[in-house]
């Protein structure tokens, strides 16, 4: 596990305050859409090496005399002038555009005023700017296709131009995949860690597991809040060390439940996670990454303490983090699949925000990818146990109804899903069902019937009521609190999990 020591954190930051000389600037750079790069091929090798790229160019940074703090494809620099700081902000855009290929990036500056409120206000103005950059910041740069066939082989974003030899065929590429994938294979070359030159080496379909493959998506909850907070450099400087810290040992704790042959994580640094695992991972993935996120943030926020403000502490004492999951079949586009992770990750964090959770989990089981929507609250009933908040009380509830439904006979569940396909289209894909299916025609009184009947001559379903704290023998129970399709989700979940165990 990665460690720091927060007297060094401290010591240093002294010193490139000081070598900045009287009149420092603070230069800030943040990368867009840096997922979106690391999966554009959707091949294990270039992600690794587009994640490669990423971490060379923040080590550059970090090694320069007057960086504050670097990582995750962000940071933080001084500059001795502003015609200094105005130089380094264009060259850091400029070489990111070179080293990743067309890649974006933000950056600009700002005088860094003295005094401990002036730092602070300083520190927010450059967030503020950062931001407006982003924001304006124009679309990555590559010759586009101007046909299907012109297309790259591995990306279908940019003009193919480019031959390598895949499984004997030859395949046009485009410059951005053809330079990522021989970044993935130098870093494979020269790794001396083996664990991880095999997860990179690996195929997506390798990893599956019976065709199916889960994607989990990861970043950190009220991080805005946390980063505004602060009123001086030493303190930006150690809050952003624990956050990298923090993060990059809760993904090496995580993947500990995963063999390094059946894992693939991307790594691009900071506070954003993201990982291909087999379905049956999942759960316990989860449970790892939340409880090392919270409890190393809490045991950081102590070693940092005389640092920080105690509005600071406090907020970082409470870090949490939002997860997203998503299984599907695995022939489905790897961006695609990470990016529907990323919505489902920012639905998880909904709740953190509206209810003070500290930690959220949303994830969704794909048939259809018509499902994969950016609206994931309209398709779902209001009533949908997900998302979920991770060690708590409601936590071990649901999964122990979870638990319960799974020893319902399949038969029964795969016509209460059904059901749920009907009376929710759009929770299907916006698959209609076929005039042949009876139930089309059925309304909710006698669905109502045909489940009383059912739960009446089953154990099982009449233990499930129970074990929900439902009393089954009243007529109106049985069809109110029949199961939501995110129980059914969180079924299946279960079921690749106690395959693996």
């Amino acid at each position: 596990m990665t460690r720091f020591e927060p007297t060094e954190i401290s010591a240093r930051v002294e010193r490139v305050v000081a070598g900045a000389g009287a009149s420092p600037w603070l230069v800030g750079y943040d990368a867009n859409g840096i997922q979106e790069l690391i999966t554009a091929s959707g091949r294990p090798i270039s992600m690794r090496g587009a994640s490669e790229v990423i971490l060379a160019f923040d080590k550059r940074v970090r090694d320069e005399e007057l960086t504050i703090f670097a990582g995750g494809g962000r940071g933080v620099l001084l500059a001795r002038s502003e015609g200094e700081a105005d130089a380094k902000a264009k060259e850091l855009v400029a070489r990111y555009r070179v080293t990743t290929c067309g890649g974006i990036m933000a950056a600009c500056a700002v005088p860094l005023e003295r005094g401990r409120d002036a730092q602070a206000r300083s520190i927010r103005w450059l967030r503020h700017r950062l931001g407006i950059e982003k924001d304006a910041a124009p679309p990555p740069t590559g010759v586009l296709p101007d046909s299907k066939a012109s297309e790259c082989a591995y990306c279908r974003n940019y003009r193919g131009t480019r031959d390598r030899k895949r499984d004997d065929e030859i395949e046009k590429v485009c410059p951005r995949c053809d330079a990522m994938l021989e970044h993935g294979r130098r870093a494979g070359d020269d790794d001396e860690q083996p664990s991880r030159s095999r997860e990179m080496s690996l195929s997506i379909e390798k990893v599956a597991d019976r065709g199916r493959i889960a994607v989990i998506a990861a970043d950190g909850n009220n991080l805005g809040a946390l980063f505004d907070s602060l009123h001086n450099l030493v303190e930006l400087a150690a809050v952003s060390e624990v956050v990298a810290t923090t993060f990059q040992n809760a993904q090496e704790r995580a993947l500990e439940c995963v063999p390094a042959d059946k894992r693939v994580p991307l790594m691009s640094g900071g506070d954003d996670i993201c990982a291909f695992l087999p379905p049956g991972a999942v759960l316990s993935y989860v449970e790892a990454l939340v409880e090392v996120i919270e409890s190393s943030a809490s045991e950081y926020c102590h070693r940092i303490a005389p640092l920080i403000s105690p509005a600071t502490a406090t907020r970082l004492d409470n870090l949490g983090v939002g997860i997203g999951a998503v299984v599907a079949n695995v022939y489905y586009p790897a961006w695609r699949l990470v990016e529907y992770a990323r919505v489902l990750e920012h639905n998880a964090k909904a709740p953190c925000y509206e209810h003070g959770w500290r930690s959220g989990f949303d994830f969704a089981v794909v048939t259809t990818e018509d499902s994969m929507t950016g609206d994931v609250a309209h398709i779902r009933s209001a009533d949908d146990i997900r998302p979920l908040r991770p060690r708590s009380p409601d936590w071990e509830t649901v999964f122990r109804n979870a638990r319960a439904l799974a020893r319902i006979p399949s038969a029964q569940l795969a016509v209460l899903a059904a059901d749920h396909a009907i009376r929710n289209p759009e929770a299907a894909g916006n698959a209609r069902p076929r005039k042949t299916d009876e139930r089309q025609t059925m309304s909710d009184a006698e669905f109502a019937n045909v489940l009383r009947y059912q739960v009446a001559r089953s154990p099982a379903w009449q233990d499930w009521y129970k074990t929900c704290g439902v009393e089954w023998r009243v007529p109106d129970n049985v069809f109110k609190h029949r199961p939501t399709r995110g129980l059914l989700d969180l079924t299946r979940l279960l079921a690749h999990h106690e395959a693996r165990t």
